[in-house]
């Protein structure tokens, strides 16, 4: 399980240096790498959306989320990353989904949860700021989260 989680976590980072290096004027003020492990025994829909086979009973999965701000209107930001450096549509070939997300009034950006985690690791590269912290530094965060596929299930 070690081995797949270490590639999984690679595989992720290796993305955000993509994401970095392609947009240039994006600033990360952190980049949170979460690894949890859910229980899905008795659940008809995942967390991850995906539904688990009835045999499962524990899915791992990485998730890496790149939060930034930008002097632009983010709708603005989000329309010049969409042309310069296209998401993928559904799945990457290293089976990574992505998202772009910012602060609404009715919603504030955050890096996911699994509600039914039995583990959860999270590191984070640029410090222990908040998210609150970080709003009033900076304003509107916009959110670049990265899905992985589960690296290990447990049937």
């Amino acid at each position: 399980m070690r081995a797949e989680r270490e590639a999984a976590a690679e595989k992720l980072l290796t993305r955000v240096r993509e994401i970095e290096a392609g947009v240039p004027w994006l600033r990360p003020l952190d980049v949170v790498l979460r690894d949890e492990c859910v229980d899905v025994r008795g659940n008809h829909i995942s967390f991850f959306g995906a539904s688990p086979s009835r045999r499962q009973s524990m899915t791992c999965r990485m998730s890496a989320f790149v939060i930034f701000s930008t002097d632009r209107h983010p709708e603005d930001a989000a329309a010049e990353i969409h042309r310069s450096f296209p998401l993928p549509d559904g799945l990457s070939a290293d089976g990574i989904s992505e998202s772009l997300r910012w602060d609404t009034d009715e919603r504030k950006v955050a890096p996911d949860v699994a509600p039914k985690a039995v583990r959860t690791r999270v590191t984070r590269r640029h410090g222990e700021k908040s998210l609150e912290q970080l709003r009033q530094e900076n304003g509107v965060l916009c959110m670049w989260a990265l899905y992985g596929r589960a690296y290990f299930t447990v049937d």
